[in-house]
């Protein structure tokens, strides 16, 4: 027995962890879900032998991320840096919601290559592009319209006997339309 083993109690939240995850993803097929939590625990558990401070939960959604992304950057055909790895994350999840993934092409997910080439395309297709092409464009300002308002701001230009007026005017306004009423 092994005494620097961890108990079983964490390894149950780092699969639970990773069922989570799925579930968030609505990936529902039992033999995906398998040898997707099977792969996450073999890597935790080979980077657990270097790294004892961290819990398994916690490694698991890491390693669970870094195989997303490196999946993500090889089915969308885009190389991979830490700068924008996220970007490429929250770009590929999208696309997999987009593309349907849950309902049409479960058993591509997190699998090795080749893939099918529908697949492929739906995913490079409904990804987002965030960057812009290599163009520049310009904008001019434009005054701003504030409608009605702008004309109660311009009441102050006017001598005091035409606000007078104009209050009067609202004030009879306002008799006229409670007499209507009772």
């Amino acid at each position: 027995m092994n005494v620097n083993a961890p108990p079983a109690m964490e390894w149950g939240a780092a699969i639970e962890a990773v069922a989570a995850y799925l579930d968030a993803l609505r990936v529902s097929s039992r033999a995906v879900r398998d040898r997707v939590t099977t792969r996450v625990l073999e890597a935790v558990a080979e980077r657990r032998k270097g790294n004892d401070d961290a819990s398994l939960a916690t490694l698991a959604m890491q390693e669970l991320d870094r195989l997303m992304i490196e999946w993500f950057a090889a089915v969308l055909g885009e190389a991979e840096s830490v700068s924008d790895a996220a970007q490429l994350s929250a770009r590929g999840r999208l696309a997999l919601l987009l593309v349907d993934m849950p309902g049409r092409w479960q058993a591509q997910f997190l699998q090795p290559a080749p893939w099918s080439p529908e697949f492929v395309h739906a995913m490079r297709e409904s990804v987002l592009h965030t960057r812009p092409d290599d163009h520049l464009g310009h904008m001019q300002p434009r005054p701003i319209d504030l409608g009605p308002i702008a004309t109660l701001t311009r009441l102050g230009h006017l001598p005091y006997y035409r606000i007078l007026l104009v209050w009067l005017g609202f004030a009879g306004l306002l008799v006229v339309v409670f007499r209507l009423t009772h």
